[in-house]
This record gives structure tokens, sequence and C-alpha cells, in this order.
């Protein structure tokens, strides 16, 4: 993996279940199948260069995204969008997912719930992101999410 002057390159055989980066520029990438937490509509419009294989995943503030040119996933608090946060509590909280979804393997998920189980104070967009991340990669078990 090559990280760097707003690159992004995978070049080992080896694959990267996850790559986490935070950054306001990106001019190219290349890697399979792969995630992206976009926190700013911004910076979703200079992403030309993603392929369909690839998710991005940006929050509610970005209904400005045309869901047709790159393929987006719509994490949201409120009522719109393709996962959503359905309840919160101290001990967990239950993530919807609205709409069919495909998830990097190429599995079609239909609409449904997911329990979530944590002990870290996470909330709103991070925590929606983050099981978008698990959902997404086939990280959880059955329709539960352990944090």
């Amino acid at each position: 993996m090559y990280l760097g002057a707003g690159c992004i390159a995978e070049y080992s055989p080896r694959k990267t279940d996850f790559v986490l980066i935070e950054t306001d520029f990106i001019e190219s990438y290349n890697a399979e199948n792969s995630i992206f937490v976009v926190k700013s509509p911004k910076l979703l419009h200079r992403l030309d260069f993603i392929s369909n294989e690839n998710y991005i995943i940006i929050s509610e503030y970005s209904e400005n995204v045309c869901k047709g040119v790159k393929p987006v996933v719509l994490c949201s608090t409120g009522s719109k969008g393709d996962i959503l946060l359905s309840s919160l509590n101290k001990s967990g909280a239950c993530i919807s997912v609205e709409h069919c979804l495909t998830t990097l393997t190429g599995k079609r998920l239909a609409p449904c719930e997911f329990k979530v189980k944590t002990d870290v104070d996470i909330m709103g967009f991070s925590l929606l992101a983050l099981c978008g991340i698990l959902i997404l990669s086939e990280k959880n078990k059955e329709f539960f999410i352990n944090l």
C-alpha cells in the first residue's frame, strides 16, 4: 500500500481489509473494493476517478449528490438515507438498512436492521459510518454488530 502526495495505491498481492485515512485531498486511487468515509460533500465531488466497485459513505448533509453518478451510501441520523440510526441507548443502538445495498463481495443485502452493542461512547455519524463499514465489508455476525 502506497500513501502519499494525494495518491493511494495498492501494489501488494495481499488484500488489505481496511485503510483509514483522513485527508482533504485525493488525486488518484488504485485499489479494489474500498470503502471511503467522506465527511465533506466538497471532497466527494473531487472523487471522479473512483470506480463503481467502490463505495462512498457520506453524511446526511450531502443530499445534493447525484446517486446515479457515484456509488453513494447515505448514512443519516434523520429519516432519509440508506443506513439510518433507528434507536440509541447507553448499551447500544439499532441501525436500519433502508434500501437494498451491495456489499464489497457483491452480495445483495435487503432492507433489515442490525442490533449494535457497544461499550464505547460513540454516536451520530461516527457510529453510522463505522457500522456502514462493517456491514458493507460483511464483518458483522448475522444481524449483530459488536463494537
